[in-house]
This record gives structure tokens, sequence and C-alpha cells, in this order.
């Protein structure tokens, strides 16, 4: 299943102001406060490509792109499945030995775009204050 489920906050007041549900792939529901619905229909949406920096400018993190994921996307597109699975076992393999090293040096793991704020978490250049 392709389910999605998110709630919009006002980042002042925390109040909701649209919930969202239905699936990544298929007709997703927006509810507002003032209680208007919409629909929509992401088959109907149009393709738009990623625009991406060339791998050799992405940081050694980078997983939007192609630096981080590149052996298992390269697998993919190959179809090659056994090869792509191989490839995201040693980058997930990879992500559970760096943190067993910060949980045995008791260093926090700190996100780079993301701060947690109660039970959630809010991303750090909100459109309003970067527009």
């Amino acid at each position: 299943m392709n389910i999605v489920t998110a709630e919009v906050r006002h980042n002042h007041t925390g109040a909701v102001v649209c919930r969202a549900q239905g699936e990544w792939n298929g007709v997703l529901e927006f509810t507002y406060s003032s209680g208007e619905t919409k629909l929509m229909d992401t088959h109907r949406l149009p393709v738009t490509r990623k625009r991406m920096r060339h791998v050799e400018k992405q940081g050694p993190l980078e997983s939007r792109a192609v630096r981080l994921w590149q052996h298992v996307t390269e697998a993919l597109k190959a179809g090659n499945m056994d090869e792509a699975t191989e490839n995201k076992h040693h980058l997930e393999e990879r992500q559970r030995n760096d943190e067993r090293q910060r949980a045995a040096s008791k260093t926090p793991w700190t996100p780079k775009h993301f701060t947690k704020q109660g039970d959630g978490w809010t991303y750090s250049r909100p459109l309003w204050e970067t527009h």
C-alpha cells in the first residue's frame, strides 16, 4: 500500500490548518481547517524531472540525489535486483554502524535540516522565512 496521512500545523500556534490522506500515487484528499475539502489525483499531475547538483558537488551523505544511493540506483536501472539489494544492505549496515558508534561515544545524532519540537520535527528553513 502507498497510504499517506499528514497534518500541516501553523508554526506559531500549532493549530492544524490542513489534513491530508490518501495514496501518494493515487488520490489525495486535503481537508482544511475552514472545512473545505480538495482532491488531487496524482496521475493527472505533470511529471517534473528532478534537478540535481553534479555528484562531485554533493556531500557524502546526500541521499536526495545520486551520491549516497548511486550503486543501488545503477543496479536498479540495470535490472539487477540482487546487486541493488546487496548495495542497499551495505548502505544500511554502514548507517547502523554509524549509529552504534554514536551510541558508544554518547554523541547524539544532529539532523541537518530539522529540529525536534515536542513529539514532532520542524524544518529548519521554513518557506515563509526563505522566500
